[in-house]
């Protein structure tokens, strides 16, 4: 859609530049390879699909028509990428790290801010395949991204508590709670917890900084 003054068209909050595949197909595609290399899907039968849901992570579409089950799909890329799991249904987010990102580019780009610390921004997604979300991320906040795993539904409450409290019928109590893990167990926690988790990984894969080459 062209501008009012005749000017180059404009892009959604969140959505990839003219000229660069958008993240839902480019993610889409490696999901295809992962599946396909699992021999859990044919390319054949996955291309039809991502051909119907464009804008759509093809992760979503698999599991809303009943190809894969969400576990699994889980299961694949919490192996894949070493990244944590967060069941998200209870938890609230602070309003500040909720305002770091516009509720239109979340929902486009299926994140949502969980935390803040020392230059990070810890994020809960449906599709950590996404190979434009760090450089997103760090243009519209200034932080760089650490990327949690999170399901649609939990994803969905997360985004409904952040920005319209009152129509989200979420349930205040002290017995909600959060499963994270490292491999998509059910490893009881917290936001905190998860992203503490993620500190203490920096810490352990960050080089010697006493300055002897080994």
């Amino acid at each position: 859609m062209s501008d009012p003054d005749g000017g180059s068209p404009s892009a959604a909050p969140g959505a990839a530049p003219r000229g660069r595949e958008t993240p839902a197909a480019a993610s889409s595609r490696e999901l295809m390879r992962l599946l396909e290399d699992a021999g859990v899907l044919e390319r054949d039968e996955a291309r039809p699909l991502i051909e119907r849901y464009p804008d759509e992570f093809l992760g979503d579409v698999l599991v809303r028509e009943g190809m894969l089950t969400e576990d699994y799909l889980r299961g694949l890329l919490v192996r894949a990428l070493h990244i944590p799991w967060l069941a998200a249904q209870g938890c609230s987010v602070a309003p500040d790290v909720a305002a770091l990102l516009p509720e239109t580019a979340c929902r486009e780009r299926r994140v949502m801010p969980l935390s803040r610390a020392k230059g990070f921004v810890t994020l809960a997604t449906t599709n950590p395949l996404d190979p434009h979300l760090a450089e997103w991320v760090h243009e519209e906040t200034g932080l760089e991204a650490r990327l949690v795993l999170c399901s649609v539904a939990g994803l969905d409450a997360l985004l409904d508590a952040a920005f319209h409290p009152e129509r989200s019928g979420r349930q205040k109590d002290d017995n909600s709670s959060v499963a994270a893990s490292a491999d998509g167990g059910d490893l009881a926690g917290s936001i905190e917890a998860v992203v503490e988790g993620l500190r203490r990984a920096d810490e352990t894969a960050a080089p010697d900084s006493s300055g002897e080459e080994q």
